[in-house]
């Protein structure tokens, strides 16, 4: 049985630099599941950098 996820949510709440290190996670997730949506639920004043 495959699994092939329609949504991920990554939940990033720590600082900044934590948010910026997992944008990696994202584009892993993003190549290994390209037809799911990707959400980040960051730090507030982190958004921006999403």
């Amino acid at each position: 049985m495959n699994f092939y996820p329609k949504k991920i949510l990554i939940i990033q709440t720590a600082f900044i630099g934590d948010a910026i290190l997992a944008t990696s996670v994202a584009e892993e997730l993003h190549h290994t599941f390209p037809d799911a949506q990707i959400f980040m639920l960051v730090k507030k004043g982190n958004e921006s950098l999403f």
